[in-house]
């Protein structure tokens, strides 16, 4: 089973290999730079974080010892909402971990007395399907992304 794991400082390097993958971020359509100068400052205001405003967790998978993945959430101060986000590495994808990982995050969230889990996604990216199978409601859409929420 996979396991949520408070990364260590030097494991944000996974984070940079997920967001660099040009497969894993198709998604977004575009890779994003993490470079080693952004990671105390990440490593403080999300890692660190009281999970009642940011919560940021590397996915474990025992079985094949390694990362596969990575889920977050932070309050937006303008909108009042905790917005999401769910990273799987492409070559593990389908494999039940996004499945398990937005289960884990709901449950860390509800224990840290939010609500509802907010995301934005591209209408691009099937995963809008996924997550309404999980639970999600379209709140909102404009001519590129749906904005889809969660109560918990």
């Amino acid at each position: 089973m996979p396991e949520l794991i408070k990364p260590e400082y030097s494991e944000l390097s996974y984070r940079r290999k997920l967001l660099s993958s040009e497969r894993t971020m198709s998604w977004f359509g575009k890779t994003v730079e993490f470079p080693k100068e952004e990671w105390k400052d990440f490593y403080d205001r999300f890692v660190e974080a009281d999970p009642s405003e940011k919560y940021y967790r590397l996915i474990y998978c025992p079985g094949c010892n390694d990362f596969v993945g990575s889920v977050s959430y932070e309050l937006n101060q303008e909108t009042n909402r905790y917005e999401m986000e769910l990273l799987i590495d492409a070559r593990r994808r389908l494999c039940g971990y996004g499945r398990w990982a937005l289960g884990a995050l709901k449950a860390a969230a509800k224990k840290s007395g939010i609500t509802e889990l907010w995301v934005r996604i591209c209408k691009s990216n099937t995963a809008f399907e996924f997550l309404e199978r999980y639970g999600f409601v379209r709140a909102e859409e404009d001519e590129t992304s749906y904005l889809e929420y969660c109560r918990l």
